[in-house]
């Protein structure tokens, strides 16, 4: 039967416009939200019998913080923003190699930004959702009929339900994108890794509270944070050619094959996963690659579009900014939808293009190929803390820090007290700065043995591109390749 008396329950009202969306993530809760929000009735589908709370850390700028603000979550993030802390990266028995200050990290990525677990940014979306959508736990869609005026959708239920617009935010595996669109494996771009994440019941002994270590290694990661009771979590990641073979095998027996050798809180953190191996995500790391969003009726967001994959770390971002700039479209565009979805892919397709190029790019930052690799990069890292590091303030965010202010009872900063000082401005040219090619080689005699193609010696011209730049200049502007990459552990 169609679920007509399902439109009685929402406040649009019979002559109101439908949007069935299917996934309570990030991304199908922020499309419900800004649906709404322009007059819409919504249904929410999700398989999974409840809310999840788990899932690793994330960041959240640039057009992801603007996206959040658009959408009035700011009041509800700012209390669960993690902040910065320090990293360690260590040696694989868990000893010390040396530490990356929070300070790095923050002046990376500035003001403007907001580090969350995954289940507290779903939490502040679900709060919102919650009072104004039907959502529906353990349904799924069976079968999807676009006609045309609507689309009906079967559901695992047995009822049927019809719509305006059917939204498919059902995550990299999407249904929905199998049932219109194709199979999975037209999509799906392997990139030969696996990831593995979970949260940790008990706090890691090996790691102090507030910090974060990182083994990095040849073709792997590893990663433990200790941020106290019931907020700390493992994030692991490595290179694997037959990724179905390794999914098969399970999160516990994968992962301890892959770094079970490894000491300190990471063999803390496998033993925990052998124990409750419930709670983990662990998966293949793939990009969805598609020509089209859309079809008809239909259209895909988030993962299910476009997966740029944890290796880009803007997977959150985008499915909030996709998912307003979803619910501007529809609006300005009035009953042309087809003219709304058009309208909407082509003003974001440039950015998943790019991050979904970064990401390929930056697999040797998650799982360094050589051991010169693993070398370059802590080189960079290193150079960090030599004398003349910047100690410029990031970009001031007046706003979050008067909505801060507020909610902790303080009186709110004036412009001047925020803006304080002026950064420093490196007097030269970045086209003086290029390492010469002996420098190169002295630092890399595996590379030079080897006839190092471009490719193999590119973490090694970067990192004696930190080195020599800081030398000739005491204002450095490497720091912000530096940084930036270091500016991982804040929550990928």
């Amino acid at each position: 039967m169609v679920d007509y008396e399902n439109a009685a329950r929402h406040p649009g009202g019979p002559e109101a416009k439908r949007a069935v969306i299917v996934g309570a993530g990030i991304a199908g809760l922020a499309a419900a939200l800004r649906m709404h929000r322009e007059g819409w009735d919504v249904v929410v589908l999700e398989r999974a019998p409840a809310r999840r709370s788990s899932g690793y850390l994330l960041n959240l700028h640039g057009p992801g913080y603007d996206a959040a603000e658009r959408l009035g979550l700011l009041p509800a993030l700012v209390p669960r923003d993690i902040g910065f802390f320090t990293s360690v990266l260590v040696h694989a028995d868990g000893r010390e190699k040396f530490t990356v200050p929070a300070a790095v990290a923050q002046a990376a990525v500035g003001n403007r930004a907001l580090s969350l677990f995954r289940g507290d940014l779903e939490s502040a979306l679900y709060d919102v959702v919650a009072a104004h959508a039907d959502i529906r736990f353990a349904t799924t869609v069976q079968a999807v009929t676009q006609q045309t005026d609507a689309v009906e959708v079967a559901l695992s239920d047995g009822t049927h339900l019809r719509a305006d617009l059917l939204i498919g935010a059902d995550g990299v595996h999407s249904r929905i994108r199998e049932l219109v669109f194709g199979p999975e494996a037209d999509y799906l771009v392997e990139l030969d890794h696996m990831v593995g994440a979970f949260p940790l019941d008990t706090v890691p002994a090996h790691v102090p509270e507030g910090v974060g270590t990182t083994f990095l290694g040849p073709r792997r990661t590893a990663a433990v944070m200790n941020l106290g009771p019931g907020r700390s979590s493992a994030f692991f990641t490595y290179r694997s050619p037959d990724s179905s073979a390794e999914s098969a095998r399970g999160a516990a027996p994968a992962l301890t094959a892959a770094f079970g050798d490894l000491g300190g809180g990471i063999a803390e953190a496998l033993q925990q996963l052998a124990a409750d191996p419930a709670d983990a995500y662990f998966d293949s790391v793939g990009q969805i690659v598609i020509d089209r969003w859309s079809h008809g009726r239909v259209v895909l967001l988030g993962d299910a579009a476009w997966c740029v994959t944890v290796f880009a770390g803007y997977g959150a971002a985008l499915a909030l900014d996709g998912a307003d700039r979803l619910g501007a479209a529809v609006a300005a565009h009035g009953d042309d939808l087809a003219a709304a979805l058009d309208t909407w892919e082509q003003s974001l397709r440039p950015e998943v293009r790019k991050r979904q190029a970064l990401a390929r790019k930056g697999i040797s930052r998650f799982a360094p190929p050589t051991r010169a690799h693993v070398w370059a990069g802590d080189l960079m890292l290193r150079a960090i803390q030599l004398p003349g590091y910047p100690r410029s303030r990031p970009a001031i965010d007046p706003a979050r820090e008067q909505l801060i202010a507020t909610r902790q009872g303080e009186r709110p900063p004036t412009r001047t007290q925020l803006v304080g000082g002026l950064p420093r401005t490196c007097p030269r040219q970045e086209s003086n700065l290029r390492p010469s090619a002996p420098e190169a080689d002295a630092l890399s005699p595996e590379l030079r043995g080897r006839g190092s193609t471009r490719l193999d010696r590119q973490p090694v011209d970067r990192a004696v591109h930190s080195v020599s730049h800081h030398r000739r200049c005491g204002q450095n502007e490497w720091w912000r390749i530096s940084s930036a990459e270091a500016a991982g552990p804040r929550g990928r």
